[in-house]
């Protein structure tokens, strides 16, 4: 290693303070905007100075993928020779591979093989459809990095260590004491989960796994704390952890995907895990943990809409009531950034999200007498170039795990990046007026555009749905992009109108036969014309409440809720009262 005056100009050269960059939980939505706030992080060169990644949900399945590629890069090249192209050219490799592996429809292939179904049935113990899934994001997203892993080959997290080209010691190369002296960082990754067991934060890295002790406050905190555990003091057969089983952990969303398992680490308990999300879905809190003084951070996590009208059954009061208080954890984590940030804790914050530039005015009540008139904006595109429309429906795009379109995912991307740059663009205006030399970050703010998968679709983003039969197309695809199934009903007319015709022929059918059949009795004293008669009576004395059907996704929620609960109360209190009578 070099001394004195040399180090000295080597560090100075690397820049001051410790980077991270979080990525949020948010499905792959979350990864496909990622990608193009990544972009624009590569254009300015800031992935280069990033010493710490903390992912949550799908944030960490694109943050791993970009790892391994960071990964390679550094242990294939020597320090001075790592540019700023090198991290542009990996940005671009992922949108490619990335979007190319989700059209494949990761998650149903987790039902493709009988022998896989059987093992989550019957036969693996702790084996569940969430471990199938993080095998699949090795097999289908990961082995895409070329570095040389052989195909068939389990992904372990030791296997995450970096070796850099350039150290005389690589296998023991710790980016914590050396890293100051490197220009293109070593980072240090965090993949995030929750464990149901404590509530805790839980944390994957390349060297251990369990609940870190620096985020828990014991004096309002009782819970235990299931230790941090490095990996050879593991049991033997934990050793190895698989790197997509801590992935899958990540973004193993509550009530869709199965708990993931974690089995003979601690005595008389099982650790089941479950979305890094529900305890901190912007991945915040590890870097912190990390000890960083700049924060970039991608949140493009489900934010909470408004609701006119809520439901008023148990069940979605209690939906709604969890949903509101993930948004407040959202709110007060980022209150605590800006904290950090005025009292000079963190010396940078870049923060974005997909709701930039959409705020609403406050709402009058019935017969104000000084009603607020809302100021309107300027032009109906944001500062960053997207239809405020537009961006509504791009920050509405369903939180899943299923297929996106090239449209949807371009989309994410654009947005992405269009926000990033434009905050960049803002932070570097503040940098100046507080009388601050050089460029925010000591990054390339003002660099050149280069070109992205997404570019063609920016002229569209900025115009108004209803501009061109271009922008119809795409307001109509990002529309139903929100939608889990049926997509294709709103999108293809030839499905709407061949749907007419068979219900047009099953109702002339049953016409029919209804004709044929009028005087044929079906019950005693009663014919099929009798029957159909006391139908249509009925119908009428119905007709006013089945109006609220017009809405029908919501009223079969409520109908369905409404009749378990009465169900189970009904079960419930006969067999209480049996058992009371059968007591006494």
């Amino acid at each position: 290693m070099v001394v004195g005056k040399e180090n000295a100009l080597r560090a100075f050269a690397t820049g001051t303070g410790k980077v991270e960059l979080a990525l949020s939980g948010g499905g792959f939505r979350a990864s496909f905007f990622d990608l193009g706030v990544m972009a624009r992080l590569a254009e300015i060169d800031a992935l280069r100075s990033v010493e710490a990644l903390s992912t949550v949900s799908g944030g960490s399945i694109l943050g791993v993928y970009y790892y391994l590629e960071v990964q390679n890069l550094l242990q294939t090249k020597l320090d001075n020779e790592i540019t700023r192209e090198d991290y542009i050219d990996i940005i671009r490799r992922i949108q490619e591979k990335f979007l190319e592996s989700v059209q494949t429809n990761i998650r149903m292939k987790t039902f493709a093989r009988l022998k896989d179904n059987l093992d989550v049935l019957f036969r693996k113990k702790h084996y569940s459809r969430s471990h199938r899934l993080g095998e699949l994001y090795e097999s289908e997203l990961y082995q895409k990095v070329n570095d040389g892993h052989a195909y068939d080959s389990p992904r372990t997290m030791a296997e995450l260590l970096v070796q850099p080209k350039d150290e005389s010691d690589a296998a023991s190369f710790k980016p914590k004491f050396s890293n100051w002296l490197r220009r293109a960082k070593v980072p240090v990754l965090v993949l995030n989960s929750t464990s149901l067991n404590s509530g805790h934060n839980w944390q994957f890295t390349a060297r251990s796994m369990g609940e870190p002790p620096s985020l828990i406050e014991e004096e309002i905190d009782a819970n235990e704390r299931y230790r941090r555990m490095y990996y050879e003091d593991a049991p033997e057969d934990l050793q190895k952890y698989r790197l997509g089983y801590a992935v899958a952990a990540s973004a193993c969303v509550p009530g869709l995907l199965e708990p993931l398992t974690i089995s003979g680490l601690y005595r008389d308990r099982i650790v089941r895990l479950v979305d890094g999300g529900v305890h901190d879905n912007q991945g915040v809190a590890g870097l912190l943990d990390e000890g960083c003084t700049r924060i970039l951070c991608s949140d493009a996590s489900g934010q909470m809409n408004d609701v006119h009208n809520p439901s008023d059954t148990p069940v979605g009061a209690v939906l709604r009531a969890n949903r509101i208080l993930q948004d407040r954890v959202r709110e007060a984590e980022y209150l605590d950034l800006l904290n950090r940030l005025d009292s000079h804790a963190l010396n940078g914050l870049f923060f974005v999200h997909t709701k930039k530039e959409l705020e609403t005015a406050p709402l009058d009540w019935v017969n104000c007498q000084d009603p607020q008139i809302p100021a309107k904006p300027v032009s109906n595109v944001t500062s960053y170039g997207v239809d405020r429309e537009l961006q509504k429906k791009i920050a509405g795009m369903r939180t899943d795990l299923d297929v996106f379109t090239e449209v949807e995912a371009y989309a994410l991307m654009a947005s992405g990046y269009r926000i990033a740059k434009r905050e960049f663009e803002l932070l570097q205006e503040q940098h100046r007026k507080e009388g601050n030399h050089g460029t925010w970050g000591s990054y390339q703010i003002d660099a050149a555009e280069v070109e992205w998968s997404f570019r063609p679709l920016e002229p569209l983003l900025a115009l108004q749905p209803d501009t061109n039969a271009q922008s119809k197309d795409l307001n109509l695809q990002l529309h139903v992009a929100r939608k889990l199934f049926f997509k294709a009903w709103d999108l293809i007319l030839v499905y709407k109108i061949l749907a007419a015709l068979t219900g047009m022929l099953v109702l002339v059918g049953l016409g029919i036969l209804i004709v044929l059949a009028w005087d044929t009795t079906v019950i005693p004293a009663f014919s099929v014309g009798a029957l159909i008669t006391l139908s249509i009576m009925a119908l009428i004395g119905f007709l006013l409440p089945i109006s609220r059907w017009l809405s029908p996704g919501d009223e079969a929620k409520s109908a369905l809720l409404k009749f378990a609960i009465a169900a189970i109360g009904y079960i419930l209190a006969t067999s209480t009262s049996t058992w009371l009578i059968d007591g006494f």
